[in-house]
């Protein structure tokens, strides 16, 4: 690398840092002051109250998930994140965010089915970043899915890979949206016409995590009936301990397959 490009690297890393910790920890705050009023610590609201600190826990979510999904972005492409050199076991990360969505799946009046078999299923990667891949997934499917619909979680090891699958019973994507949905800030048509939030974020920054990760991701979809989104990620090996992470990829975006047996 080029001492000019080795610099640039330098700077974008420690710009991201320092953004992360200047956005993230405001809006931290702002939702645990907001928690302390909603459970009744410092006395009872009034209907009227509560709807309205509920508003703006649920815009300081909203907020803090952008901010998230922008950094994770920035800090993949420019190796400002520093992933895990250690083993983790993708049972505890899918079983985690599934307890995590659990309100918003109940909330949404879906039914949720999860076989994660009976032993663990370890890869080599950053616990965190992993978990955020999961959860946007499982965000995905429980936005774009009607009351009555279903979700099926399944994980398991298969030639070499953890295989994460995530299907739901939403409103599918049409076969000509399908190509360009893991490009940054690019919306399916069916949640601009529902007017359904977002800024086509999610599934870039799910395809940045699983491309640094040296795996791949793949989604099926038809319109009207649902979607299944794919995870292959390589197993850690038995000797994960000691084998060195690979160079992080030049692009935060979704690179595409990985090129099998390669």
């Amino acid at each position: 690398m080029h001492s000019d490009d080795l610099t640039e690297t330098v700077v974008k890393r420690d710009l991201v840092a320092t953004v992360n910790h200047e956005l993230r920890t405001p809006l931290t705050s702002i939702l645990g002051y907001t928690d302390v009023l909603l459970d009744g610590s410092v006395g009872d609201l009034t209907p009227l109250q509560h709807r309205m600190v509920q508003r703006v826990e649920s815009n300081s979510q909203r907020l803090l998930t952008l901010v998230e999904n922008l950094l994770t972005l920035a800090g993949v492409g420019c190796g400002a994140f520093s992933m895990g050199h250690r083993p983790v076991d993708l049972v505890g990360v899918v079983s985690d965010s599934l307890a995590r969505s659990g309100p918003a799946i109940k909330n949404g009046g879906l039914g949720l089915t999860a076989d994660l078999g009976a032993d663990p299923v370890p890869v080599l990667g950053d616990e965190t970043q992993l978990g955020q891949m999961v959860s946007r997934l499982i965000d995905n499917a429980v936005v774009f899915s009607p009351p009555g619909g279903q979700l099926v979680v399944t994980l398991r090891p298969d030639c070499g890979d953890a295989v994460l699958t995530i299907a739901d019973t939403g409103l599918g994507i049409a076969e000509a949206d399908q190509e360009h949905l893991f490009t940054s800030f690019v919306r399916a048509p069916a949640a601009q016409t529902r007017e359904i939030q977002g800024l086509g974020l999610g599934l870039a920054v799910v395809g940045s995590i699983v491309t640094a990760h040296g795996g791949e991701v793949t989604l099926s979809s038809t319109e009207g009936v649902g979607t299944v989104v794919t995870v292959r990620l390589p197993l850690a090996a038995d000797d994960a301990a000691t084998t060195p992470w690979p160079q992080l990829p030049g692009s935060a975006v979704y690179q595409g397959p990985r090129a099998r047996g390669a």
